[in-house]
């Protein structure tokens, strides 16, 4: 009776695991992105950019939107256009190094702590740039138009928590508008 109990408890843990497996794989989603102007696919046919979804859903006290755990991986020396999100998001740099533009608007940039000790915050502003390395972290307000470039040797990874407008994509490229001639 003993070994019957453990071998149910064993076979319920298995299957728990199993499912939880299944559920991870079925919802996790590679998209690898060449769209003209947005992102460019290198000479070798890799994508400069790919962005997987980790994970995803429709949060019920946000109607309309969408909530996501996506890894973006950018190769070395991509330049992104300038672009704005449909949204809020939150960026935490993994690997790699990221040279980033604000063009209109601001971004506050929080550098990785040292020894328990919180790094210093950067305010960069409209017409600046900084440099973000492995465990800065900030966030995009919807309407902050920017830019970025891999600027290391190794390819970027960048982890991102964003809630945007369902049925949108995640970023559109910016032309700024045009001033009527006096």
């Amino acid at each position: 009776m003993t070994k019957r109990i453990h071998f149910i408890g064993f076979a319920s843990l298995a299957f728990g695991v199993m499912i939880f497996i299944l559920q991870t794989t079925q919802t996790t989603q590679t998209t690898q992105t060449t769209v003209s102007g947005v992102y460019q696919a290198t000479p070798t046919n890799v994508p400069a950019v790919t962005r997987e979804v980790l994970r995803a859903g429709y949060p019920i006290s946000a109607p309309g939107e969408v909530l996501e755990l996506v890894r973006y991986t950018i190769a070395p020396g991509t330049q992104l256009p300038t672009h704005t999100h449909p949204g809020m998001q939150v960026a935490y740099v993994e690997v790699g190094e990221l040279t980033y533009s604000v063009v209109v608007g601001s971004v506050e940039v929080h550098r990785t702590a040292l020894a328990g000790t919180p790094g210093p915050a950067e305010v960069v502003t409209a017409g600046e740039a900084t440099v973000i390395h492995p465990g800065d972290n900030f966030v995009e307000a919807q309407g902050l138009v920017h830019n970025g470039r891999s600027t290391g040797t190794e390819p970027l990874v960048i982890l991102v928590a964003s809630l945007f407008t369902a049925d949108q994509p995640p970023s559109t490229v910016w032309t700024p508008a045009a001033t009527p001639e006096a």
